[in-house]
C-alpha cells in the first residue's frame, strides 16, 4: 500500500475509533454530563481555576457559549463563580469538591476503558503506539 491509499484508511479508522470510544463514554456515564461539560471541568481543573474568557478559549467557543456551559455546571454544583478581588468584572471559575470528585471518577473510567481497549497489545506494541501518538501530536501542534 502506498501513502495515498493508506491516508484514507487511517483517516476512516481513526474516525471510527474516536466515534466508538465517545459513544462508549456517553453510554457508560450514568449521569447528565455530556462530553463538552466534562472537557470544561477538566480545563478548569488543569489550570486550578480560570476566567470565563480562558474557558471560552480552552473550549474554542464564544464567550456566551462558555457562559452557558458555566451556568449549567454552577447549577449542577460542579463549579463555583467568584469575582476577582482586584477587578470585580473578572469572574473566576473553580471546581467544587463535588465537581472534582465527578471529574476524577470520569477520568478513572476513561483510563479503565482505554486500558481495556489496549489490553490485547503487548507492552512493546503499547510503547510503539504511544511513540506514534506523540509524533502525531507533535505534528498537529506544528501545523
Amino acid at each position: 500500500m502506498t501513502s495515498s491509499t493508506l491516508v484514507p484508511d487511517i483517516t476512516q479508522t481513526a474516525h471510527d475509533i474516536m466515534r466508538l470510544l465517545k459513544r462508549k463514554m456517553i453510554c457508560c456515564s450514568g449521569d447528565d454530563l455530556h462530553m463538552g461539560q466534562l472537557h470544561a471541568l477538566a480545563c478548569v481543573h488543569r489550570k486550578g481555576g480560570m476566567t470565563m474568557k480562558e474557558l471560552a478559549d480552552a473550549l474554542h467557543v464564544s464567550s456566551p457559549s462558555a457562559t452557558t456551559f458555566a451556568d449549567r455546571l454552577v447549577e449542577m454544583k460542579y463549579l463555583t463563580r467568584t469575582h476577582d478581588a482586584e477587578n470585580r468584572r473578572i469572574v473566576r471559575l473553580k471546581l467544587t469538591s463535588v465537581g472534582k470528585r465527578i471529574l476524577l471518577k470520569k477520568m478513572a473510567e476513561k483510563q479503565r476503558m482505554v486500558a481495556g481497549v489496549l489490553s490485547s497489545l503487548s507492552d512493546g506494541d503499547k510503547k510503539e503506539f504511544l511513540r506514534i501518538l506523540k509524533s502525531i501530536l507533535s505534528s498537529c501542534n506544528s501545523i
